[in-house]
């Protein structure tokens, strides 16, 4: 990325932070707040809430394995379990959340198995420091990257710690540390590449916040972050790491979070060159008068690549959605979202020049959805994605279809 393609995106991304920042200031009429459904149920055991919901799913994807020539299409069925626990007792609050599903092919029994999700937090409240540790582990065979087509088995871990130490009335600073890791089944194999050897691996990091309180509901938020990515059989890829960034956090009008700024990539191997990157991690919504709510998703980041040739990849795009309630309990959705996977040097000046080493993957979705007394929701929908690469062996698009019914308790 040079200084002047460096210099438009840093322009654009200020002129956007300054809209949304207008538009979280703006309180939001009372009429467009909604009550979240999931809410509305639960389970109290003491100072132990426990908020348990069931899910079924089928889709019916008609290239599973995103293949260009003779696609296989099959019957997925999901079946699954949530609970969300939140209490406090004293000085030790407690919040967390567990996913379990069962997913089963109608063919393809090779790819039948569970999939679990966990994470919890502890926070111990003091006067003017709040310690707190975290955990979070991720069992899946879910899709792990857009390049990745197949659906390996995978399991990820995260341990975190550190502290929040309130220096001011509206000032805040967050000292943290954590290591994660990545492990893939030995079996795990794509286009000829073992994962396993290509990918696990483990990543440490510290990092300090500043958080400023602007409103009850708005947070200003910089971060600096040092960290060291060590791969196990991969060692080429074993890099030191900066990230600088700054945004907000918002349960305003605007709900959700933007993070943007710089990484700087120094890999352990001297032979190679340093690279840095814009960085940018976006996710929030909006409602636009009662009806209408609107959704914006982007990122931007450098991703291991499990292909030999390269080392790391730029992975960025963007995704939009936006829903219409009907009625009180009906809504239509739509969205839209481009990912673009770029192994060249810079991917800023690739996009513009339309280079060949770029992967842009498109997908266009719509659906509808009924909310049946506040705790149960059905939910149909179908999504069309296509890929365009320059390796043939790459394009391809595919449809899915979807249906599905979850219940709160």
């Amino acid at each position: 990325m040079t200084f002047k393609q460096a210099t438009r995106v840093a322009t654009l991304t200020l002129q956007c932070s300054i809209v949304a920042i207008i538009l979280v200031l703006v309180p939001m009429p009372a009429g467009a707040q909604q009550p979240d459904p999931e809410s509305a149920g639960g389970i109290h055991l003491g100072p132990i809430e426990l908020s348990p919901s069931v899910r079924w799913r089928t889709e019916y994807d008609d290239n599973v394995y995103r293949s260009t020539s003779q696609p296989i299409s099959d019957l997925i069925s999901t079946f699954g379990t949530q609970a969300g626990i939140q209490g406090r007792s004293h000085r030790v609050a407690l919040t967390g959340t567990a996913v379990a599903d069962w997913i089963h092919y109608s063919e393809l029994a090779s790819e039948r198995g569970a999939s679990l999700r966990t994470g919890f937090k502890v926070d111990f409240l003091f006067n003017r420091i709040t310690p707190y540790v975290s955990t979070a582990v991720n069992s899946t065979r879910e899709r792990v990257s857009p390049e990745i087509d197949s659906r390996p088995r995978y399991k990820q871990s995260d341990f975190a710690g550190g502290a929040v130490v309130r220096v001011g009335g509206k000032t805040s600073l967050d000292l943290s540390a954590g290591r994660s890791s990545t492990i893939y089944d030995g079996d795990a194999v794509e286009n000829g590449v073992n994962l396993s050897e290509a990918l696990n691996g483990t990543t440490e990091h510290v990092g300090l916040s500043m958080i400023q309180d602007v409103t009850p509901l708005t947070h200003i938020v910089l971060t600096g972050e040092v960290g060291r990515d060590q791969f196990a059989s991969s060692t080429q890829k074993n890099s030191d790491n900066l990230r600088l960034t700054a945004g907000f956090d918002s349960d305003g009008r605007i709900k959700g979070s933007v993070r943007a700024g710089v990484r700087v990539r120094q890999p352990q191997n001297i032979d190679q060159l340093a690279s840095r990157g814009f960085l940018l991690s976006m996710g929030t919504t909006t409602n636009v008068h009662d009806r209408v709510q609107l959704g914006l998703n982007a990122s931007c980041d450098f991703e291991p690549s499990y292909r030999p040739e390269f080392d790391y990849y730029r992975s960025y795009g963007y995704a939009v959605s936006a829903s219409y309630a009907l009625r009180h309990s009906v809504k239509l959705r739509g969205t839209a979202a481009r990912r673009y996977s770029d192994y060249s040097e810079s991917a800023v000046s690739s996009l513009l020049a339309d280079r060949p080493n770029v992967d842009l993957e498109t997908s266009y979705g719509t659906g509808i959805s009924y909310q049946l007394g506040g705790l149960m929701s059905f939910n149909v929908g179908g999504t069309y994605t296509t890929r365009k690469s320059a390796l043939a062996s790459r394009q391809y698009d595919g449809m899915v279809l979807t249906a599905g019914v979850s219940h709160a308790f």
